[in-house]
């Protein structure tokens, strides 16, 4: 392991890291216009898509509902839940696949399947 790698899960550093933002905004004090504050959480994949697995965990964990498909004003998919803790808002989201085109692709798969099995019976 690197001197730059820590054994420390990401959570718990990013839970410091919220911690330390909560202590400094305690030093501001009243202001005159109220705060609106918002949390945008995005679990990152390795490619195209993020990970819908890691919005559900996080989901339930700070809003107790997993994440859902939802489709976005620019076409594209999230798998995303919000909700509030408090006065904050909280957002947690990542880019999925059409769960429509990925039923279309489900759909032709097994056609072809049973053609193919049509076609192991004629051959046979």
């Amino acid at each position: 392991m690197s001197e730059h790698q820590s054994t420390t899960p990401q959570t718990v550093t990013l839970a410091a890291n919220l911690r330390e933002i909560a202590d400094r905004l305690e030093t501001v004090g009243e202001l005159a216009q109220p705060l609106h504050v918002a949390l945008d959480i995005l679990p990152t994949g390795n490619g195209q898509y993020d990970r819908p697995e890691v919005v559900d965990a996080v989901g339930v964990a700070l809003l107790g509902a997993p994440g859902k498909p939802q489709r976005m004003s620019d076409r594209t998919w999230h798998h995303n839940t919000s909700g509030g803790v408090g006065q904050v808002h909280v957002r947690i989201f990542g880019a999925i696949p059409d769960p429509e085109a990925r039923s279309e692709v489900d759909r032709l798969k097994a056609e072809l399947a049973e053609a193919q099995a049509k076609l192991a019976e004629v051959g046979a």
